[in-house]
């Protein structure tokens, strides 16, 4: 649809825009689920929602280049609304289902300059019935944020509403750290790009731990991203991290299909822990 994300979409805009409005308007973006575990328990606390869209056609559309369509045409706004209406539904449905976690919903660096984005947030949380807590917010491309009042006002105000805040692809910008010690965070994910390469690759195992360190002393609890074996997962756990995304668990998956996952593995780690 927008070819490359980054790339020239000029003469395609048009009918991109109609498609992208007629998806929102259809429900033809939804939100898939991938797991999130607690290190030392195993307990899936978490899970971090994951924006899919299938064209009419059939196609599969990168979430990559949804995003970039959604910026270029000036629809993040709406699209926002959606993802945290959305967010706030599926939360009520994991709740009523008896799930108790928190989901994960990705906000860029632009969405900080949008003094509306609190309240976009906290009105799908009344309108659903939901606690912030069952929500967090992370924040991507942090490298792009500027520290300007109207950042401080929207990151201090969705902290005094309650959500947790984290620091998504963590260790990929230049500027990372130097964002981080400013902002009100609870949480950093170390970007799959370092954890996937961690049994094969010296450098990336000490870049792995210097960032699960730092991240300890300023006060922060950590993921890694993309965890893909018990092998990895084990050398993470070496280093002191505190919780696990990836394969190794599950793909992200349609909240149905999450519900029953998450209940057959709690009925397992039942078991077991019964049966030790």
């Amino acid at each position: 649809l927008f070819r490359q994300a980054g790339d020239s979409t000029a003469g395609q805009f048009g009918s991109g825009q109609d498609e992208l409005r007629r998806a929102l308007a259809d429900r033809e973006f939804v939100l898939f689920f991938q797991p999130k575990a607690n290190m030392r328990t195993g307990r899936i606390f978490g899970a971090e929602a994951l924006l899919r869209w299938r064209r009419g056609n059939g196609d599969g559309v990168p979430p990559p280049v949804v995003l970039a369509g959604i910026e270029r045409l000036g629809m993040h706004h709406r699209f926002n609304q959606w993802l945290f209406m959305t967010t706030g539904r599926i939360a009520r449905e994991l709740i009523d289902a008896g799930v108790d976690i928190s989901l994960s919903v990705n906000i860029s660096a632009n969405d900080l300059v949008d003094v509306e984005l609190p309240d976009l947030l906290e009105q799908s949380l009344k309108v659903w019935n939901v606690e912030p807590r069952r929500i967090q917010i992370e924040i991507t491309e942090t490298s792009m944020v500027q520290e300007t009042e109207t950042v401080r006002t929207v990151l201090h105000r969705l902290r005094g509403l309650g959500f947790e805040l984290a620091v998504d692809d963590f260790g990929t910008g230049f500027s990372s750290m130097s964002n981080l010690k400013n902002m009100p965070v609870q949480e950093v994910k170390i970007d799959q790009s370092f954890v996937r390469n961690i049994l094969n690759s010296k450098r990336d195992q000490e870049i792995t731990g210097s960032m699960i360190r730092l991240s300890h002393r300023l006060g922060f609890t950590v993921v890694a991203e993309g965890v893909e074996s018990e092998r990895i997962a084990g050398l993470l756990a070496e280093m002191g991290c505190d919780r696990l995304q990836g394969f190794l668990f599950s793909p992200a998956i349609a909240v149905d299909a999450f519900i029953a996952w998450f209940k057959q593995r709690a009925a397992k780690i039942a078991v077991g822990q019964r049966t030790n």
